[in-house]
């Protein structure tokens, strides 16, 4: 049963690919206010499930809710919620960090977003002092930042965010671990993350869920994780194995 707190619930999700890979038989909840943060190494099926979230795979078989409607039959009004930022942020290169979000801000949105709504964002993601160069000179930790602020553009309740810190060096994974504990602090909005990296995510995330080849080893509390292991990573290998 869906309750009012539950935001997004995954049910019995299965997607297999021709090389037999991708995930069977997913179930899950996260409710408002949660960092979920999905574990597990690369290939393990947590980018496939993002995709379906965001209708990016529309083929699949169990149910998909969002606030209790189907993705599939309600799919404009529930991706207009959501914020995503899935493997690498698509933008135009050979235009400035003000110009993308401008454009995202006309043809995306259903309500005016003002120049000061875009200038917050990237002060928020450490951008604004080179809001008008251009982005294929940007690094690619700026480029992730990047992504972030496009995905908040809306001011969505629900962010979707596959990877943030993947490929960074010890400052860039800082610098996102920092927006995204911006992001959360208020509990206003409700997160699902995935990472490879078991510290990262015992920073950030309010519960866990461990995946391993398509499937959902278990989910839990980051509380009660900690209650009975010693890190997050010790959970990891004790439900999954070295």
């Amino acid at each position: 049963m869906i309750t009012l707190d539950c935001v997004l619930e995954l049910k019995n999700i299965k997607k297999l690919y021709k090389n037999n890979r991708g995930v069977n038989d997913i179930s899950l909840k996260i409710n408002k206010g949660n960092v979920y943060g999905l574990l597990g190494e690369n290939g393990s099926g947590k980018t496939t499930i993002m995709k379906i979230i965001t209708g990016l795979i529309n083929k699949y078989e169990g149910e998909c809710l969002f606030m209790g409607q189907n993705i599939k039959d309600n799919f404009e009004e529930s991706i207009y919620h959501m914020g995503a930022l899935i493997e690498n942020p698509a933008f135009y290169d050979y235009m400035s960090p003000l110009e993308n979000l401008k454009l995202i801000a006309k043809y995306y949105t259903k309500e005016e977003i003002t120049l000061d709504d875009i200038h917050q964002k990237l002060k928020l993601v450490n951008l604004f002092e080179v809001k008008n160069d251009k982005l294929k000179n940007f690094s690619f930790g700026m480029k992730q930042r990047m992504g972030l602020a496009m995905a908040m553009i809306n001011n969505p309740s629900f962010y979707i965010l596959d990877e943030p810190s993947n490929g960074l060096d010890i400052k860039g994974i800082m610098e996102i671990r920092e927006i995204l504990l911006n992001i959360t602090r208020t509990g206003q909005a409700t997160v699902l993350i995935s990472s490879h990296q078991a510290s990262e995510i015992e920073k950030l995330c309010t519960h866990v869920g461990i995946i391993n080849q398509g499937e959902l080893k278990n989910s839990s509390s980051r509380e009660e994780i900690l209650e009975n292991y010693p890190s997050v990573e010790d959970y990891f290998v004790a439900k999954v194995g070295r």
